[in-house]
């Protein structure tokens, strides 16, 4: 299975999209948890992030069974300032 989340806007507002779009969709084990981990680091460094700035993210992942029974998991993650952010 695969996942996506990506959003850009003030810390709190995306920190509660954030919050939202990791209760949804689950994926199956191990994956799951670590893309659950994966929102807590987001929601850590979106924290810090003065309230007058827009940030921006995008994080992903898959995960991959194998026959003997092992997974293999790909993971991105990206934060970052928006500069120039009009409102």
């Amino acid at each position: 299975m695969s996942w996506n989340i990506s959003g850009t806007g003030k810390p709190a507002a995306l920190a509660a999209k954030l919050a939202g779009d990791f209760a949804k969709n689950k994926c199956q084990e191990p994956e799951e948890t670590i893309r659950q981990g994966v929102g807590l680091i987001i929601a850590e460094a979106l924290k810090v992030y003065p309230e007058t700035l827009a940030v921006k993210f995008d994080a992903g992942g898959s995960q991959q069974g194998h026959s003997d029974g092992k997974y293999t998991n790909a993971l991105s993650v990206n934060i970052e300032p928006v500069y120039g952010f009009v409102e």
